[in-house]
């Protein structure tokens, strides 16, 4: 019944939400049980210069799954607003999303490692 309106666009999409909505969880949870172990400034703000201006606090650690589901919001709004026959950029919309999603779950998996 829905197989005519289930496009590859829409697998696309729904990949990439599923991927998003994981490593959002990924991060929280690997966040809250390894809270206490976690020292009271982590390091986050790379593109700043060495030393203590890349320190953030823990509570700041939060904003990646923040800026993470925002990217998502806003990448789902623009794709879902896009004409059918435009699904090779709604692919890459979607395809760029599990990028963005890979990249900032390894950075904040990778911040946490450091201090366990």
């Amino acid at each position: 019944m829905f197989s005519k309106f289930w496009t590859t666009a829409d697998k696309y999409f729904v990949v990439s939400v599923l991927i998003t909505i994981v490593s959002i969880v990924v991060i929280l949870v690997s966040y809250f049980l390894f809270y206490n172990q976690l020292p009271n400034q982590l390091p986050l703000f790379y593109s700043l210069s060495w030393g203590g201006s890349q320190l953030a606090t823990k509570q700041q650690f939060l904003l990646l799954p923040i800026i993470l589901a925002l990217i998502c919001l806003v990448n789902s709004l623009i794709t879902s607003q896009l004409h059918s026959a435009q699904s090779l950029l709604r692919k890459m919309l979607m395809f760029s999303l599990i990028i963005i999603d890979l990249i900032i779950l390894i950075t904040a998996l990778k911040i946490i490692t450091i201090f366990i």
